[in-house]
């Protein structure tokens, strides 16, 4: 019923026990998650399949100048409570109801051509899925086609979280929306084994070992090194004092972006879905979702993070908090608002929002936002097949240098 990482898999220590998968000059390529021969129909709809190139289950992933390409998932697709779907694409995070991945780190990498094929259902391109990661980081001159953000940990503005910006991409020299035709030498280009034979996803043929970059992955790193920064943010809010910070965000956001009735219209169809909860069919009338002390949550104003820490995302009393941010998302992206990419509130965003310092709407909530260096990045010394970097004036993207 479970099939996870064709190609590298790592359970990363555990909660409070977390490890680190450092993964650098690595051609993943080809790999496939499937569910085994004979399995029953019935089980089918039960499974999860992710991470037809690379699966993390805990801790944290550091990738770094390697190329995932050209690997699947397979699976009978259906989504779980919130919405968590099980089927994952090229690189994906697990899922967890207690808190257990941490950071997925990706610098000069190519991630492209990776697919989910839905069996009898549809098929579509799915690179990386940041799955309930706490943070996902750049660190820039990365060549990536499709970025899943759909699940990653929800933003929390207590103070100490720094998350409620919680993608910091994209960075310097980053390209979203690419082919394998566009970074790659698909003709000539693919070295392959002369006595490996692929399992995966060109069965029988020999397995690919390396691809050139090409098009706008050549020559594009500065050899010097250069520096990335990120953007995080959080508030404070007065002992005893009213939190509003959901409904100062939508107000936020429907003016500056210039969005049309945009905070009435997502207040009214939140609070619409939060009266119609029913947790258990068996009881008459509906039966929502109640905080801590057991009073139903139906409004934006009852819909707040409540911890603990480290289980909040299983506690049923933040559900709604979760749906909230969830429903925020694709309100935005069904907007289609020019310049807003995957990440939708990303840093870009969160720093033109607010400032630091009390909000004007609320002077007892203040804000947090700092931007600071967190990484001095450098191009590696040689590339997968021990070839020195840079070849020329400046560094190819992936794993292979080019001479």
């Amino acid at each position: 019923m479970f099939a996870y990482g064709g190609g590298v898999y790592s359970d990363g220590g555990g909660i409070g026990n977390t490890k680190t998968l450092s993964v650098v000059n690595c051609t993943v390529a080809e790999n496939m998650v499937e569910p085994p021969p004979g399995m029953p129909s019935f089980l089918l709809g039960m499974g999860y399949w992710r991470g037809g190139g690379l699966y993390m289950s805990n801790g944290y992933l550091t990738m770094q100048s390697s190329t995932v390409v050209d690997n699947a998932v397979h699976g009978v697709a259906r989504t779980d409570d919130l919405d968590k779907p099980n089927l994952a694409g090229g690189i994906a995070a697990t899922i967890g109801n207690a808190h257990a991945v941490e950071n997925m780190t990706i610098g000069h990498s190519i991630i492209t051509g990776n697919w989910v094929h839905e069996v009898a259902g549809n098929s579509y391109q799915h690179d990386i899925f940041t799955g309930s990661l706490l943070h996902f980081r750049s660190k820039g001159y990365n060549r990536i086609g499709v970025v899943d953000f759909s699940q990653i940990l929800v933003p929390v503005g207590e103070p100490n979280w720094g998350s409620l910006c919680r993608r910091h991409f994209p960075q310097v020299g980053d390209t979203v929306d690419v082919t394998m035709a566009d970074v790659l030498n698909l003709s000539g280009g693919v070295t392959r084994s002369d006595a490996i034979v692929s399992a995966g996803v060109n069965s029988a043929d020999p397995v690919a070992l390396a691809y050139e970059p090409a098009g706008n992955a050549l020559d594009q790193i500065p050899a010097a090194g250069y520096s990335v920064s990120e953007t995080i943010a959080e508030y404070t809010l007065a002992p005893d004092a009213e939190d509003d910070f959901l409904a100062i965000l939508l107000e936020r956001l429907e003016s500056h972006y210039n969005l049309t009735n945009f905070a009435d219209s997502f207040t009214a169809e939140f609070e619409s879905f939060l009266q119609n909860v029913d947790l258990d069919d068996e009881t008459a009338g509906n039966q929502p979702y109640t905080d801590p002390d057991g009073i139903p949550i139906l409004s934006l104003a009852d819909t707040l993070w409540f911890g603990p820490a480290v289980t909040w995302p299983k506690e049923l009393a933040n559900y709604p908090y979760i749906h909230f941010w969830h429903r925020l998302d694709s309100a935005l992206m069904a907007e289609d608002i020019s310049g807003m990419g995957s990440e939708v509130l990303g840093e870009d965003a969160w720093a033109a929002l607010f400032a630091p310092g009390p909000l004007s709407e609320n002077s007892d909530i203040s804000m947090t936002v700092r931007t600071s260096l967190v990484f001095h990045v450098q191009l590696e010394s040689v590339d997968q097949s021990a070839t020195a970097r840079p070849a020329g004036g400046l560094g190819d993207i992936g794993a292979i240098e080019t001479e």
